[in-house]
């Protein structure tokens, strides 16, 4: 009795382990506006890491954050965005002629890795307005026209070579004019000093029967 007595004393004597202290996982290296981005969640389960917090599918996508319109052409642009702090499933892009929001175009559904889409068939030396829509079950992120957008023009080579060449042909004609008429004017000064010129005779119409009298007539 004594033995027990004295085991069970110890053990209670016996200082208590601190539970050892667990590391804090990092936060995963993802990037919410790299194109086609591995999903965070494969992040997570692959190195053990925490996720940007995100609205859960039970509303909808917050807006997503555009970046600058890019590789803009006569016909063509590309369009950048940064995913929300949301459960995304997907993305639309939705753009029109600036002034004429009652004819816009709707893409094709994009998957939620996307952070970049191709504008094409566009017109040129014309400005759009361009919006990017994220959705879930919940519902799209916002509706149009209240979405993030840009703004942007498509360039147009084309109507630039043909004002240069429209400035050429110009500048052709009026140096075939000042040169005509650097000619005109010098040929005029040659007539004008040569002794055939009318400005050398005598002023006047000369009278044939008066100067036939006066060459007949007897010497004084």
């Amino acid at each position: 009795g004594g033995k027990k007595g004295k085991r069970k004393k110890e053990e209670e004597e016996e200082p208590e382990v601190p539970p050892r202290p667990l590391h804090p996982l990092r936060q995963c290296n993802y990037d919410r506006c790299t194109h086609m981005e591995v999903p965070c969640a494969e992040l997570q389960r692959e190195e053990a890491c925490l996720c940007p917090g995100t609205t859960g599918r039970s509303v909808p996508p917050e807006q997503p954050q555009m970046q600058p319109v890019t590789e803009i052409t006569d016909h063509g642009a590309s369009v950048r965005w940064c995913e929300p702090p949301s459960v995304v499933d997907g993305y639309q892009l939705v753009y029109w002629a600036v002034g004429a929001p009652g004819n816009a175009t709707i893409s094709r559904t994009l998957p939620s890795r996307y952070r970049a889409y191709t504008l094409d068939g566009l017109l040129a030396g014309v400005g759009y307005e361009v919006c990017v829509q994220a959705f879930n079950p919940s519902g799209m992120s916002a509706r149009l026209g209240a979405g993030p957008c840009v703004t942007f023009s498509t360039t147009s080579v084309h109507r630039l070579i043909l004002y240069i060449g429209i400035a050429v042909c110009a500048l052709v004609l009026l140096s075939v004019a000042c040169v005509s008429m650097r000619c005109y004017c010098a040929r005029r000064r040659r007539l004008e000093s040569s002794p055939s010129s009318p400005s050398s005779m005598p002023l006047g119409l000369l009278n044939p029967t008066y100067e036939q009298d006066k060459s007949s007539a007897p010497p004084s």
